[in-house]
C-alpha cells in the first residue's frame, strides 16, 4: 500500500506510477544501461517511488553510494584543479558545522547521514559533470538530450496528474521527483527553463516555447502560487537581459504575453482570486494584498501581539519574507545570542515535527510552512550553519564566467534560499541541473559558439 494514498484512490495513484515506472524504465533501456553517470543521474530524478513507500532517507544513502561509485570508478577527481579550491573549502566548513551541530544535538545517526549525503551528492556532482559530462563532447551531447528527456517527463506526469486526478491540484505528486510536492513545483520549472535556455543558446522555435508552457503547466499542475510572479520575470530576464537583445517585435509580443500569463495565472489559482476557485475572478488589488501578507503576514500582526518571545517584545515572526527578515534583525541587533542561536536545535526537530509541534519549539516563528531554506538552516545548525551555508552557495554561484549569467543564477539561487522554501539547496537534482547550467554556460563561453554569451 502506498503511504499517505489519502492523496488519491489506491486505482489512482497505481496508474500515475505505472505511467512513471514506464518512462523510468524506458529511460534506463536507453541511456542507464549504456554508462554509470546515465543511470545516475535517471536515479536522481525518480526519488517519488522511494518516498511513495517512505524509504526517502533510505533513497537518499542508494543515491549516495551510486555518486561514490562513480566518482571513484571514473577518477573523476582528475578533473580537480586550483579553482576547485575554494568550493573544496567551504564544502569541508560546511560539513564541520553541519555534523557538529547535529551531534550536539543528538539527532539519529541515520537521519543526520541521510540529511548530510544531499550536500555531498551535490559535491561530487560538481566534480562528475566537470570531467564525464563537460570535458567529452560525446557525453555532452548525449547527456543534453538525457536532461531534456527528464525534463519532458516531469511535464508528462503533471499532464497525467490533472488527467488522473480529474483536474485536482496540490502539492503532493510533483512529476516524478516527490510524492508529498512543496517548493519543487516551482523550482523545477524555474531550473529547467535555464537549462532549456542553454540548451538552445537562447535561440526558440514554437516546440521550446510549447515545452516551457509544459514547464510552467508543472507549477499549475502543484497548485503553486509563486510560479505566476517568478517565471515570468525569469524567462524575461533570460530572453532580454542576458542576450542583451535590443528591442524588436518579438519581445513586443513577449511584452503582450507577460501581462496574460500573469492574468491566466492568479485566475487558474484559486489562493489568488476572491473566489477561491480555478477560473475565478481577476482582482489586482487582491493578489498584491494576498502576496504581501504570504510574504510578511501583516493582517495577523494584531492576532499575535500577546505571543512575546524575547525582552524586546517582538511579535512572532509570519510569513518567509518576515521570517528570513527576522533572522537578519536579530543578528545585527547587537543582543546577546545563545547558544541555541549559534548551533541550532538538530535536524530532528526540523523534519520530524509536525506543523503543531514546530510552533512550540520556541523559534520565533509562527508556522513550520513558513520556513524559509534559510530559516531552515538557523533552525538546524544556528548562525554558523546559515554563514557556512551561504559561503557553499557562494562557492558554487562564482563560477559563472558570463556576468549577466551569474547574476541572474544569484538572484533565482537567493529568493529561492531567503524568501522561499529552500527546496533547490536539498535537492540534489536540482543542484545538479544547476551545476550542469554553470559548467555548460562557461563551456559556451569559451568555445565562443554562442552569440548571445558573448
Amino acid at each position: 500500500m502506498f503511504r499517505g494514498a489519502y492523496f488519491g484512490s489506491f486505482t489512482q495513484l497505481l496508474l500515475y506510477y505505472a505511467i512513471m515506472f514506464a518512462i523510468f524504465v524506458y529511460l534506463i533501456y536507453k541511456y542507464g544501461r549504456h554508462d554509470s553517470i546515465y543511470f545516475y543521474v535517471i536515479i536522481l530524478f525518480f526519488p517519488s517511488f522511494w518516498m511513495a513507500f517512505g524509504a526517502n532517507n533510505i533513497y537518499r544513502i542508494f543515491t549516495l553510494l551510486i555518486a561514490l561509485y562513480v566518482t571513484f570508478s571514473k577518477n573523476t577527481f582528475k578533473s580537480y584543479s586550483r579553482k576547485d579550491s575554494f568550493l573544496t573549502y567551504c564544502f569541508v566548513l560546511f560539513s564541520i558545522v553541519f555534523l557538529y551541530t547535529s551531534i550536539n544535538a543528538h539527532d539519529r545517526i541515520f537521519l543526520m547521514l541521510s540529511q548530510y549525503s544531499i550536500y555531498v551528492v551535490t559535491f561530487l556532482s560538481w566534480f562528475i559533470i566537470k570531467k564525464e559530462i563537460i570535458r567529452r563532447e560525446g557525453n555532452m551531447v548525449i547527456f543534453n538530450q538525457l536532461l531534456f528527456f527528464l525534463l519532458l517527463a516531469q511535464i508528462i506526469m503533471a499532464i497525467s496528474k490533472l488527467i488522473i486526478f480529474t483536474g485536482r491540484t496540490g502539492e503532493w505528486l510533483v512529476g516524478t521527483m516527490s510524492f508529498i510536492g512543496g517548493g519543487l513545483g516551482t523550482v523545477i520549472p524555474i531550473v529547467g527553463f535555464v537549462f532549456l535556455w542553454l540548451y538552445r543558446k537562447g535561440v526558440f522555435e514554437k516546440k521550446d516555447w510549447l515545452f516551457t508552457a509544459g514547464l510552467l503547466l508543472i507549477g499549475f499542475a502543484t497548485g503553486k502560487r509563486a510560479i505566476w510572479f517568478m517565471f515570468p520575470v525569469v524567462v524575461a530576464l533570460f530572453m532580454i537581459y542576458v542576450p542583451k537583445i535590443k528591442m524588436n517585435k518579438y519581445l513586443w509580443m513577449g511584452i503582450i504575453i507577460a501581462p496574460l500569463v500573469f492574468y491566466l495565472g492568479t485566475r487558474l489559482n484559486p489562493s489568488l482570486n476572491p473566489e477561491h476557485k480555478v477560473w475565478g475572478s481577476f482582482d489586482i488589488d487582491y493578489v498584491f494584498d494576498y502576496a504581501d501578507t504570504y510574504q510578511f503576514g501583516k493582517e495577523k500582526a494584531q492576532q499575535y501581539e500577546s505571543e512575546i518571545t524575547t525582552e524586546n517584545t517582538t511579535i512572532i515572526a509570519q510569513g518567509r519574507g518576515g521570517v528570513t527578515n527576522s533572522l537578519f534583525e536579530k543578528f545585527f541587533s547587537g543582543e546577546d545570542l545563545t547558544e541555541q542561536d549559534w548551533l541550532g536545535i538538530g535536524l530532528t526537530a526540523q523534519f520530524t515535527t509536525s506543523y503543531e509541534e514546530y510552533s512550540q519549539l520556541g523559534l520565533n516563528i509562527h508556522s513550520k510552512g513558513s520556513a524559509t531554506g534559510a530559516f531552515q538552516s538557523y533552525a538546524t545548525s544556528g548562525y554558523l550553519g546559515l554563514i557556512t551555508t551561504i559561503l557553499l552557495l557562494y562557492s558554487i554561484l562564482r563560477v559563472p564566467k558570463h556576468k549577466r549569467i551569474k547574476l541572474v543564477l544569484i538572484l533565482i539561487v537567493a529568493w529561492e534560499y531567503f524568501y522561499y522554501s529552500g527546496s533547490l539547496l536539498r535537492t540534489p537534482t536540482m543542484m545538479f541541473i544547476l551545476i550542469y547550467c554553470i559548467h555548460y554556460s562557461n563551456l559556451l563561453v569559451w568555445q565562443g559558439k554562442n552569440r548571445k554569451l558573448n
